[in-house]
């Protein structure tokens, strides 16, 4: 069997990806002989109103941590996916354009298909259709995602 797709990228962005989850994603790139690029989404917005709230006092975690957390997230992702036998490469990305983000590093990392794990709500991530903001989200991905 010739397998379509070969290089999956994974967006994450500091929701605790679930085990369930995950465990499905790396028997599906292992029965594939995919490999996963997992990317970890730090929105702009979210520093800075993380910066915002620390100096009115709230005990808010700092933005200069949030790099450092992305990259602790993405080696405990790295290290379960490399442990089953899939190749893993991670990057983080900071921007305001989640979308736009995840279609940008899918093409540049040459990812054939976009693994996507919603937050429990059901259906489409905001951050895939754009419903963040009046941005249109969904015509830009010229890549499949599925939807785990």
């Amino acid at each position: 069997m010739n397998n379509t797709f070969n290089h999956y990228l994974l967006p994450v962005d500091g929701w605790e990806l679930s085990s369930k989850a995950l465990e499905k994603i790396i028997i599906f790139a292992r029965e594939t002989k995919a490999r996963i690029t997992v990317l970890h989404l730090l929105r702009e917005r979210d520093l800075f109103a993380m910066q915002v709230k620390r100096q009115v006092g709230a005990p808010e975690q700092l933005p200069e941590t949030r790099p450092h957390d992305a990259e602790a997230n993405l080696k405990v992702i790295a290290t379960k996916v490399m442990q089953a036998g899939v190749q893993c490469e991670t990057t983080y990305v900071v921007d305001h354009r989640l979308h736009q983000v995840v279609h940008h590093t899918a093409a540049e990392r040459a990812c054939d298909l976009i693994l996507v794990v919603p937050h429990g709500q059901g259906g489409i991530p905001r951050f895939l259709t754009g419903g963040e903001s009046e941005e249109e989200g969904l015509p830009l991905h010229k890549i499949p995602f599925v939807v785990v």
